[in-house]
């Protein structure tokens, strides 16, 4: 539950019309800026953004290699959107069926 939470209502509304190579640190740094201004009605507990890294972290190294595995070389990641790349994981598919 913890993790569907976390991609529902923060990660995917954030990085989720982004293709896989704009997702980059300066692109991570600035959703954990984000999430810590004083915009958000109460900003999250160090650990909160901390496990929302580790969530993003797992999603992305799970569905990168499936896709490339799946695919044609050089191929396989372009034109893809960070949620299109997670809706198509095993894994990660769960998770977003109702983001």
């Amino acid at each position: 539950v913890g993790n569907y939470r976390r991609i529902r209502l923060y990660l995917n509304p954030f990085f989720g019309d982004l293709g896989l190579s704009e997702v980059t640190s300066g692109k991570i740094q600035e959703y954990r800026v984000l999430r810590m201004s004083p915009k958000e009605a109460k900003t999250p507990a160090r650990n909160t953004l901390h496990q929302e890294m580790v969530t993003l972290r797992q999603v992305l190294k799970t569905a990168v290699p499936s896709l490339v595995h799946d695919a044609e070389p050089d191929t396989a990641l372009q034109g893809s959107s960070v949620t299109g790349l997670l809706k198509q994981v095993g894994g990660a598919s769960k998770v977003f069926r109702n983001a």
